[in-house]
């Protein structure tokens, strides 16, 4: 009784920060209810379990980890979930706030009067230093792991210290089954890096990208001999992994590095073997045969488990989407199997389902802002927040000639306190752009620490004349409004904590 009440008093919370306009009221609530019992997260799943009458498996949980795109993959798997015949209801932290108090938030909400959670899944994006945290309590039978780039290197550290966090994660949840990122070494290597906790009773399913194209007219496969024209081309992508994850074999005295790629998707994504060894990319269960990309939108010849071929389009721009969209897709198989109620997949409302996704704030998000005269004008939120994600971004921004940008850096601690990954991203790609541009584009900066971010563009090639510093990052917003044409589209690149800044204001301007 003292749980529902606290559940209840934090479901309250969420609506009163709401209703205010302070926030989305995705974090206070949850650290309201571990504040009264630090175990609430288990208490709250044990009696969301209980109430399945016997029924197995009861309420399925899938967690969804790694350095990028938890967020959309977790979004997109509630969007296909709720679309099954008959639909299944889910838990989501849709918001992104992923540790333990919005995990908590999450499940209050997801509460009737009584405080009794009425979903019929969970599905939970969860940060990888949580994430031992959260199976502790509430432990996950699927856990997807979309892929493992530098992040925060101030809070998370190198990449072999965040496999090892998901690998705790894993170890303390033992998972019925792993589902990984084929095209990722690192990620591969989890399903038997796990094995090192003494647990190894899971299977491992894998997804990835066999053949990316681009546009009508671009026939060659990425990173193909021949494929110079392409944007791709331009800037070669920070490569994080280098050495085999199974024999860490160090990189000769040539320089080539121990894995070696037939193709290489962004960063370290692609086709992979160590010819030492033999580790090697799986044939994904899960695999997008062919995509071809556009500026808005992908095409994907999807490969489910070996056995359909469908063919989808994905109303969201970039390769890191169609990535989101494979590992949203892959357990659903496990899913369907193991239901009690006879679910089936419909792979027409699932198309449905798709075009109608609305992204989260901050993903890709499509807004129209008026400036003074009442004119609307375009612009496209996307979230930056390391090196290879800032990149993939930055591609979509130089593909569009009259794309307008404007960056906001913080270093509070949600966005990592060092923010020298800046001078790994590929800013350089809006420079090779404007060359081939006439008109020079006019870029605003903002955030803590604007000057840092002006003087990164500055290096990367652009005209500093074209560059307006303005601290307040709504001011920068509205002031790059003012100054674009009709038909133009402004970018805005804010790091996380910036995204809460510009949340309340871009919520007042949809009203």
């Amino acid at each position: 009784m003292l749980t529902r009440l606290a559940v209840l008093l934090s479901k309250g919370l969420a609506g009163l920060i709401r209703l205010s306009g302070r926030g989305a009221g995705t974090s206070l609530p949850g650290k309201l209810l571990l504040g009264l019992n630090p175990r609430i997260l288990e208490a709250m799943s044990q009696s969301w379990q209980q109430a399945s009458n016997g029924v197995k498996p009861s309420k399925p949980v899938i967690a969804i980890t790694g350095t990028n795109g938890k967020t959309t993959t977790s979004g997109l798997m509630s969007a296909l979930l709720s679309v099954l015949k008959p639909p299944i209801c889910v838990i989501n932290n849709h918001l992104g706030a992923n540790m333990l108090g919005g995990i908590a938030t999450a499940l209050a909400l997801q509460t009737n009067t009584w405080g009794e959670i009425t979903a019929d899944a969970a599905v939970l994006e969860v940060d990888e230093a949580s994430l031992r945290a959260v199976m502790d309590q509430m432990p996950a039978q699927s856990i997807v792991v979309t892929n493992l780039f530098r992040d925060q290197l101030d809070r998370y550290g190198e990449l072999d210290t965040t496999a090892r966090m998901i690998l705790d994660g894993i170890d303390s949840a033992k998972p019925k089954t792993l589902y990984l990122n084929a095209d990722d070494p690192l990620v591969t290597h989890l399903g038997a890096g796990s094995k090192l906790g003494g647990h190894d009773s899971f299977s491992v399913k894998t997804f990835g990208i066999d053949h990316v194209y681009y546009g009508e007219n671009d026939s060659r496969p990425e990173n193909s001999p021949d494929n110079s024209n392409t944007l791709a081309s331009l800037v070669p992508f920070p490569r994080e992994v280098t050495t085999c994850p199974r024999c860490a074999e160090q990189t000769d005295l040539s320089g080539n590095s121990a894995l070696h790629y037939q193709q290489i998707h962004f960063g370290h994504l692609g086709h992979y073997h160590c010819p030492r060894c033999g580790f090697s990319r799986p044939q994904p269960d899960v695999c997008a045969a062919q995509v071809t990309l556009y500026p808005d939108r992908s095409l994907v010849t999807l490969q489910w488990y070996q056995a359909d071929t469908i063919e989808i389009e994905l109303p969201l721009p970039g390769l890191f989407n169609v990535y989101n969209l494979l590992a949203a897709l892959a357990p659903l198989k496990e899913l369907l199997e193991l239901s009690p109620l006879g679910h089936s997949l419909d792979w027409p409302a699932c198309q449905k389902a798709l075009t109608d996704y609305q992204t989260v704030f901050g993903r890709a998000e499509h807004l129209t802002l008026r400036d003074k005269a009442g004119q609307g004008k375009s612009v496209m939120v996307m979230l930056i927040k390391n090196p290879v994600g800032a990149s993939e971004v930055l591609k979509l921004v130089a593909s569009d000639p009259n794309g307008q940008l404007c960056v906001v850096l913080n270093d509070n601690y949600a966005d990592g306190r060092d923010v020298s990954w800046i001078w790994d991203a590929q800013f350089e790609s809006l420079s090779n752009a404007q060359k081939s541009n006439t008109q020079k584009r006019p870029i605003w900066v903002s955030g803590t620490r604007a000057g840092d971010m002006a003087t990164r563009l500055k290096y990367a090639g652009l005209d500093p004349v074209m560059l307006t510093i303005e601290t307040d990052p709504i001011q920068a917003v509205m002031g790059a409004v003012e100054k674009m044409d009709s038909g133009q589209t402004l970018y805005v690149l804010p790091t996380y904590t910036a995204l809460l800044t510009l949340r309340p204001f871009f919520e007042g301007q949809k009203h």
